[in-house]
Parts: C-alpha cells; sequence; structure tokens
C-alpha cells in the first residue's frame, strides 16, 4: 500500500514539440515520472487523481509556436494540458479538502499539483454521470449555451444550421435549439452520425458532408428559405457555402475552425462581403466570457436531461495510453459526440422561398425602374401568394407595365403578415427592366383598385401596384437625346473601361398625366465599388437588394440630380435631390418617395453622394453604432483616404481614439496625416503588414474598420485584442461630376 507522502509513478502524456499540421500520435510520448502523494506545505496546492480528460479540438492551437490567443501554448517536454475531471488527494489549501471531486484544467497524467483555482468547480454528487462534467456540464456544453443563447439570440421558429454537429458542441447546440423551438439542420462526416443527429438527437434534417458535391446546394436543399442562425465549428468551404445562404440580419457564432488545422497557411473565405448586404453579424468569442451565467445554464441543462429532454452522446477510450490516438482522432472524424479519456480506469465523459426579390423580363431592356407590389389572398400553402402567372399589360413610357411574359413571384415568410384570421399580405420591392417605347394612345392595364383578371391565381389577386401609373388618354410625348454609359456584358475580374459604351439614345421626358413621377437631370454621380457586384451574371447576394445589372442597360447608382419636370406633389421643379438614379443626363423616376430631397445647399452638391450620402451614412452608423468606440481606444482603418475611411477616421479622432490608415501611394498617406488629422499613415505596397500593424500597434487593435477584405483582413485578425471589433464595409467613393455626362473622375 502506497504511503502518504511516498513517491509513486505518474504517467504522463508529453507534448514533443510545436507543429503547423495536423497532429500525430508521434508528436506527444508517453512517459513514466514521479510523484509525491503530498501537497507541500505552505504551497496553496492541492495534489490531484485525474479520472477523466477531455479531449477538445482548441488544444490544436495550442501545438503552434506563434500562438498569439487567449491561452498559451503548451511548453515542449511538458504533460499535456487539457479539461478533466479530479479527485482531491491531498491539500494545502484551505478551498479544497481531501476527497472533493473537482472539474477544469488539468494536466495529462495520472496526478497533478495544482496550484491554480481558475476554470476549477467543485463537483456535488448527484446521478450525473461524473465524465458529463467535462462534456455536457463543462467546457463544451457551457461554450453551447453561452454560444447559442449569448451569440446568436435565437428567436423562436428561427432556422438554425450546426456544423461538426455530433461533437461534442454541436450536438447540444441543435438540441438546445430544438427546445428554443427552431428548425434545425446539422452536418456530419459519416452516415452513422448523420443517423444518431436525426435519430437521438432530434434534429430535424441532417447531412453527410463528405457526400455532398455541391454544399451550397445542400444547404438550399435543407433551408429553400434561408438560415436565420449559423453555429460554425468547422469554417473553411462550409462557411463559404453557409454565407450564400444566411438570411437578412442572420448570426453566425464563430466558436471552430477545425477544417484549417491541417493548413500552415489558413485558407481564406471568400464571400464575406455577403456580410454587408446582408447585414450578417459574425462574432467569435469564447465561453469564459460568460462565466457569470453557468449557474443558469447548470440549471437549464440538469433540468432538461433529468426530464430526458437532452440526451449527451461521448466517445470514450481507456487509460493514458489512448489520449494521443483519442486526440488525433478528433481532426479525421472518428469520434462520435464528446472525446473523452479516461486517466485511470475508464474514459472521460414557400419553394415559396424568394431566392431573390425580383421580376426578370429578359427581353427588355432599358432603364432599371421599382415596382412595389402588394398581394392580398389566403394562399393554400403559407407561402407565395402569387406563382406561375402570366402578366399581359400595353407597355407605357415613364410607368411600370409588363408585357406577355412568364413571371414568377416567390416570397420568403418574413415578407408575409397576416391579414384578419385566413388572408395573407406580402409586400415587397422589385426591379425590372423596361424598354421605352412609344405607342400612339395608352390605356392602362395598370391596378387602379382592381385586378387584372390574368393575374387571379386561386384566391390570390394583385391588388395594388403603388409604383403605376393610371392612364385614361392619349399622352403628348416629348422627346430628348441623351447620353448614357451602358454595360456592354457580364464583368469577370475587375471591370474594364471597355465593358462599358456611352451611347446616345432619344429619351422621352413628358411626364404621364396622372402620374406621381419625376424627371431628374443628374449633376454628379458615385462610383461605389458594390456596383462591381452587380456585373456579374448572377444576383449576386440572394435575399438583399443588390442585384445584377443587364447587359445593354444604363447603370445605375447614387447621384445628386435636379427636378426639371413633377408631377409628384412632394417635389418641385427646381428641387435638388440625392439617391439611386442612372448613368445618364436624364432620368425618369416614376415613384419618387425613396429619393432624398437637400435641404441644405450650403455644402458643394457632390457631397451628397459623399460625406452627408450613404458613404458618410456607412461610416457614422458603422464607427458609432456597430463599433461602440471608447475614449482612447487604437482605431485602424484601411483604404483610409476612400470616401467612407476619410470620415471614420476623422470620427475616431473626436472621440479621442488613436488612428492609423493605410492607403495606396505616398500622396493619400500624407494626406490622411495632414488634412485628414490620423495619427498615422502607412502605404501598404510599400510596407510588410505585419511588421506595419506590429509597429503601429504595440498593444494591439481595438476597432478595425475594414474596407478592403482580403490579405489585409487576415493579418489585421492577428494583431486584434482580445473581444475587439472588426467591422467590414468594403466600399470607397468616387464622384463623376455630369458636366457632360461622362464628366471627369475626381478621388
Amino acid at each position: 500500500m502506497k504511503m502518504e507522502g511516498e513517491a509513486v509513478d505518474n504517467k504522463q502524456v508529453i507534448f514533443k514539440g510545436f507543429i503547423d499540421r495536423i497532429p500525430r500520435e508521434t508528436d506527444m510520448e508517453l512517459k513514466i515520472g514521479k510523484i509525491e502523494l503530498k501537497a507541500p506545505k505552505g504551497s496553496g496546492a492541492f495534489l490531484v487523481k485525474n479520472l477523466y480528460l477531455s479531449c477538445d479540438p482548441y488544444m490544436r492551437g495550442r501545438m503552434r509556436e506563434n500562438y498569439d490567443s487567449y491561452i498559451p501554448p503548451f511548453l515542449p517536454g511538458q504533460a499535456i494540458q487539457g479539461f478533466g475531471v479530479s479527485k482531491v488527494v491531498d491539500s494545502d489549501d484551505p478551498d479544497f479538502k481531501p476527497g472533493d471531486l473537482v472539474s477544469g484544467l488539468t494536466g495529462w497524467e495520472e496526478f497533478s499539483l495544482m496550484r491554480k483555482h481558475e476554470q476549477l468547480r467543485r463537483i456535488q454528487q448527484d446521478d450525473i454521470p461524473l465524465s458529463y462534467h467535462v462534456g455536457l456540464l463543462g467546457m463544451p456544453g457551457f461554450t453551447a449555451y453561452a454560444g447559442f443563447f449569448e451569440v446568436c439570440s435565437p428567436k423562436i421558429g428561427e432556422n438554425v444550421f450546426v456544423s461538426a454537429a455530433s461533437g461534442a458542441v454541436g450536438q447540444l447546440v441543435g438540441q438546445l435549439a430544438k427546445l428554443h423551438g427552431c428548425y434545425v439542420v446539422g452536418s456530419a462526416g459519416t452516415s452513422q452520425k448523420v443517423d444518431i443527429l436525426k435519430n437521438k438527437l432530434g434534429f430535424d434534417q441532417a447531412f453527410n458532408y463528405k457526400e455532398e458535391p455541391d454544399l451550397n446546394a445542400a444547404l438550399k436543399r435543407c433551408f429553400p428559405e434561408g438560415i436565420d442562425i449559423y453555429f460554425d465549428n468547422v469554417g473553411g468551404d462550409m462557411l463559404e457555402a453557409a454565407l450564400l445562404n444566411m438570411r437578412i440580419h442572420a448570426r453566425i457564432a464563430v466558436c471552430g475552425m477545425v477544417s484549417s488545422n491541417s493548413l500552415s497557411v489558413s485558407k481564406g473565405i471568400n464571400n464575406l462581403f455577403s456580410l454587408i448586404p446582408k447585414r450578417i453579424r459574425m462574432q467569435g468569442f469564447l465561453q469564459s466570457d460568460y462565466l457569470h451565467l453557468y449557474p443558469r445554464f447548470f440549471e437549464h441543462v440538469v433540468s432538461n436531461y433529468k426530464q430526458g429532454k437532452i440526451v449527451y452522446i461521448e466517445d470514450m477510450s481507456e487509460g493514458l495510453e489512448s489520449a494521443p490516438a483519442s486526440f488525433v482522432g478528433l481532426f479525421s472524424g472518428k469520434n462520435v459526440g464528446k472525446q473523452r479519456s479516461r486517466a485511470s480506469i475508464s474514459e472521460a465523459s414557400i419553394q415559396q422561398l424568394l431566392q431573390h426579390p425580383t421580376l426578370s423580363i429578359q427581353a427588355f431592356s432599358g432603364g432599371h425602374l421599382k415596382l412595389e407590389i402588394s398581394l392580398d389572398g389566403s394562399p393554400e400553402n403559407d407561402g407565395a401568394c402569387l406563382s406561375n402567372a402570366k402578366a399581359s399589360a400595353t407597355p407605357i413610357p415613364t410607368m411600370i407595365a409588363l408585357q406577355e411574359s412568364d413571371m414568377r413571384i416567390v416570397v420568403k415568410k418574413e415578407f408575409l403578415d397576416g391579414v384578419g384570421e385566413s388572408g395573407k399580405r406580402m409586400k415587397g420591392i422589385f426591379y425590372i427592366a423596361l424598354e421605352m417605347c412609344l405607342p400612339p394612345a395608352a390605356k392602362s392595364t395598370a391596378p387602379d383598385g382592381s385586378s387584372p383578371p390574368s393575374l387571379k391565381h386561386g384566391s390570390s389577386w394583385l391588388v395594388a401596384c403603388p409604383g403605376g401609373a393610371v392612364l385614361r388618354k392619349e399622352m403628348e410625348m416629348v422627346s430628348k437625346q441623351q447620353k448614357q454609359v451602358v454595360l456592354k456584358d457580364y464583368v469577370r475580374g475587375y471591370p474594364k473601361e471597355s465593358d462599358f459604351k456611352l451611347r446616345s439614345s432619344d429619351t422621352n421626358c413628358g411626364l404621364p398625366n396622372g402620374s406621381r413621377a419625376v424627371l431628374l437631370k443628374n449633376l454628379c454621380l458615385a462610383c461605389d465599388p458594390y456596383m462591381r457586384h452587380r456585373m456579374s451574371n448572377q444576383v449576386s447576394h440572394p435575399g438583399t437588394i443588390i442585384m445584377s445589372y443587364s447587359p445593354g442597360s444604363v447603370l445605375v447608382g447614387y447621384g445628386v440630380s435636379k427636378v426639371i419636370q413633377s408631377t409628384h406633389p412632394g417635389f418641385q421643379e427646381g428641387d435638388f435631390v440625392w439617391g439611386l438614379t442612372g448613368w445618364e443626363e436624364y432620368t425618369m423616376v416614376p415613384n419618387p418617395e425613396r429619393l432624398n430631397k437637400i435641404s441644405y445647399t450650403g455644402v458643394p452638391l457632390s457631397y451628397y453622394t459623399g460625406i452627408l450620402g450613404t458613404g458618410g451614412i456607412a461610416a457614422y452608423v458603422g464607427f458609432y453604432k456597430l463599433c461602440s468606440p471608447k475614449a482612447g481606444e487604437t482605431v485602424y482603418v484601411s483604404s483610409a483616404c476612400g470616401g467612407v475611411g476619410q470620415l471614420v477616421g476623422q470620427f475616431a479622432k473626436m472621440m479621442s481614439c488613436y488612428v492609423v490608415g493605410s492607403a495606396s501611394t505616398e500622396e493619400k498617406v500624407n494626406l490622411s496625416k495632414t488634412k485628414f488629422g490620423f495619427d498615422d499613415a502607412f502605404n501598404y505596397k510599400e510596407h510588410d503588414l505585419a511588421a506595419a500593424l506590429k509597429r503601429y500597434f504595440p498593444g494591439g487593435i481595438d476597432i478595425y474598420f475594414d474596407n478592403v477584405g482580403g490579405k489585409m483582413l487576415d493579418e489585421v485578425i492577428m494583431h486584434m485584442k482580445p473581444q475587439r471589433v472588426v467591422f467590414l464595409l468594403k466600399r470607397v467613393s468616387i464622384f463623376l461630376y455630369l458636366t457632360s455626362v461622362y464628366g471627369n473622375a475626381n478621388v
């Protein structure tokens, strides 16, 4: 029998050295050391016997030498550390006595001398398996709870996607979501795991991502209406596919990036732009930020577990000898559920989807006009009110009208509001391209309170087109020649001047009697990078208002214009306005309510496409509302001389922040420092980004206002302080002053 204070053998799993790839069993070795079974007097320490150890993917990060994170790297030659369940053998700490059961960080060894209490909890004996305190009730379980409820802010009825759904975290996220009344889909790497998700853990659907040739298609199949919440445990290709399927104002909780663990250089995400038009909130988090919520979590999970509403699957292996293989198996998907290793004897613990709100009539070309449609009815299936209808109308200049053409209107549920007990009303904004043609007499078939019979579909009726005009007599047509900038064809890569053409066109300038339209003379236009996405041969971001241009059509963007004719009571001839308009000399706006009237003309009018327009609003809202700055914080702004960046920097200085910007020329660097008041600035083309950021922000970055993405974003993330803010915008403004239609470009 071993006597107290006697040295005994102590098996240990030793970390051999730093790696930059997926871990292998040979990166660890089993050694037998010696340890006394008594805590040193006066040390304040206590000795524990480890019963269960947790194998967690985050431990891979601690095997890197350069690991700038919340927890330091492992020390080569020392025992690996992880979460575990232990029993106190001897104690010099008054808070712990022999026989106490505890959970928290410990060594991958039979016995550990504990000197720190961080995240160490005393376990109260009950009928819950001890191993659950490194899984369901430990760090993985609390990560699931904090990430889902605090980061994702779920609402009843929302659509939730969980990657690595059969893992220690994912399996609980899915069950918490189901208990909250959500629709839940999970992905896993084997058919066995998919079966467990659906038949044991209660997921609504699940799929094997390894058997899906197209992850985007798989998610569209499972989420025809889009994803509200994505709990991301893997990153990589799955994150890219999820971004394509997120709904407006969706949330992404970034819990893990296990897919990049095999890469010495992480693969970038190519579609982060989706965060902007869809207003997606994407947030990394640590469960340690929410420890004050642990009692609430414990009560919630234990109560549901004891009622049989939560189950938890563990994958156990026996003895310390099996720990390296168990850990390595995490990265090849061998585990099912929570991977633990028992340290001593046994193992530890409506096609009713609106793909895009658009009516497309490919045969037409011309200006993009807005059509607001209200649908009233009682659809048989809680989805589209009008489907596969045919519309027939006489095309009338300056008015929204449809020729004979098949059209499909499909709606997301979020567009539907209850009308009485049985009816539904859908409201949305649609864009169509119209050919401006001149009939000798125009008789409207646009609705004037009644619905065209051809649009009747079951009990659904087209009841209002607020953007349309009702014409019952011949119009006097006024023709005027103007210049227009037209997109020749869809663009791949960066746009070139040859992708556009300047054409002269006869435009009808007479406003229809009875309409509520305005005719604008465009004065200056904004050139914005977001317009590049509208030049692709697709609706770039389904579910948003960013639509592809049609080849042969006039470009549309923000501009400042003067009203030269008006039949709308809210606008008079001579008014200055800013808003969306065509890249042409004159633009007819049949529904001008969204134009902003300019009341203050004491500044250059061009400012309303910049500092006082969408660029300025983006800078203000992004910095003050989303970044939540505090005096004294460090702020980095990329594209600092752009239409947004220059204003963000000045806002930050007014908040008494330390501000550094980057630009692409020495002239812009000088402007940032001498004109815009940045504390410092650098030319990113002439500097090593990592060295520059370390030099300007030795203490790290609190706020990054991102206008560029790409490698800059990758590098900045490595220099961010914990719990700090990255705001993605990717917008810079250039103005076209229309002395002639094409004018001169001025930065």
